[in-house]
């Protein structure tokens, strides 16, 4: 049989349990709630970094694109020599 000293300590620490367990579902909210926020900036930065990637390989494109027209010549000679050299590092490894 339990003593009156053990039915007291055991209705005392009924609120502390209840407020741990409150304390314990609040964290949890609050952590998913900064979560989602985190979730949600992360892609919206990646959004705008995305567009303005494909910005600058469009930029890029038109540029490289308007040079080979104006100089068919060079770029022939210029992708010759990529070649070669891409071709001689390769023939060293194996």
């Amino acid at each position: 049989m339990a003593t009156n000293s053990t039915l007291q300590e055991r209705f005392a620490a009924a609120p502390l349990a209840h407020d741990i367990k409150n304390g314990v579902a609040n964290l949890r909210e609050t952590a998913s709630d900064i979560a989602d926020a985190v979730g949600a900036e992360a892609k919206a930065r990646a959004t705008v970094i995305g567009r303005q990637a494909r910005r600058t390989a469009e930029t890029t494109y038109k540029t490289a694109h308007e040079a080979v027209r104006a100089r068919p010549g060079v770029a022939i000679g210029v992708a010759a020599g990529v070649g070669l050299v891409v071709g001689l590092l390769l023939s060293r490894r194996g």
